[in-house]
């Protein structure tokens, strides 16, 4: 006589149970593989037909007049003041010569002044760094959750109009992170 009770099972018993399951899967194998190739079938549809992930892209010519005569100097600092980089203008364009040109150009100074610019999209105004956080896929890529660490808050977060050397530093990272996929997406190339 068994000394278990009714709702007990013996180990014995417990194995034979999970090898009668293991039988039971290995005998329906071919339902198995059907429905295991659908929904590969299902999945490769899905991500290659219907989830296209929009790519824009815009070209920005910049005629860099480097001749040295009088004024070139004083159109590098119009330039460099449009993008919020104050300072004195230096002689023969050595601070905005096409050598630093690049370097300025991805600059973390000038992608922030853009960021804190109002835009206009389908009537509605809003900040660029709004804009572009709710419209790119740094959201699902960089800021989305994984098996090994949680969705981030940073896509919930709404930036206000204000100078960038009030950022908290909260602010900062989110501004970082958006910064370097920008970077990674910008070329500056002479033509």
């Amino acid at each position: 006589m068994s000394d278990l009770s009714p709702d007990q099972i013996s180990t014995r018993e417990f194995f034979k149970s999970i090898f009668e399951y293991f039988k039971f899967l290995f005998s329906k194998w071919q339902i198995i593989l059907i429905f295991l190739l659908i929904g590969t079938a299902y999945d490769l549809i899905k991500n290659s037909i219907f989830e296209i992930e929009k790519k824009y892209g815009g070209v920005i010519t910049f005629h860099l007049e480097l001749d040295g005569t009088s004024g070139g100097g004083g159109q590098f600092a119009g330039l460099a003041s449009s993008f919020g980089l104050g300072g004195s203008t230096q002689k023969g364009g050595d601070l905005l010569g096409m050598s630093n040109f690049e370097s300025i150009m991805l600059s973390v100074n000038v992608f922030q002044n853009t960021f804190m610019k109002e835009v206009t999209v389908n009537g509605k105004k809003d900040l660029f760094i709004n804009y572009y956080i709710d419209s790119s896929n740094i959201k699902r890529k960089e800021w989305g959750a994984t098996l090994f660490r949680p969705a981030s808050e940073f896509g919930k977060y709404r930036f206000k109009k204000k100078n960038i050397m009030d950022f908290t530093p909260y602010e900062n990272q989110i501004i970082s992170d958006v910064y370097n996929k920008l970077v990674e997406e910008t070329k500056v190339e002479p033509k």
